[in-house]
């Protein structure tokens, strides 16, 4: 499945070892599901009651990112590619992969 998402912000690369020994590694990217604004409700599109407007979505992406994003600029759009992954025993859609969006002059 693929989507248009604009890229809001992208958070500096982290690499660490965890606890149990595990190397984590990786960028913070915030990013909005769509490419036009309308007018909200108090009820967002993610279900959260109180909130007038969108409530970006936060994704884990390769540390190599940030470096793409910085060469692109963001904010930006992006087609975001993805696929089911499975969280906290629940399938959900993740992420795969983008191919920032350029416009032509």
């Amino acid at each position: 499945m693929e989507e248009m998402i604009t890229i809001l912000a992208v958070g500096a690369p982290y690499d660490f070892k965890a606890d149990s020994g595990q190397q984590i590694s990786g960028c913070a990217v915030w990013y909005v599901p769509t490419v036009e604004f309308n007018a909200t409700s108090e009820v967002d599109e993610t279900g959260a009651v109180g909130v007038l407007g969108y409530l970006p979505r936060k994704e884990t992406f390769p540390k190599e990112f940030h470096e793409r994003a910085m060469a692109i600029g963001v904010p930006c759009q992006a087609k975001a590619h993805f696929k089911m992954a499975v969280r906290n025993g629940q399938s959900v859609l993740k992420i795969d992969g983008c191919d920032f969006v350029t416009n032509k002059k």
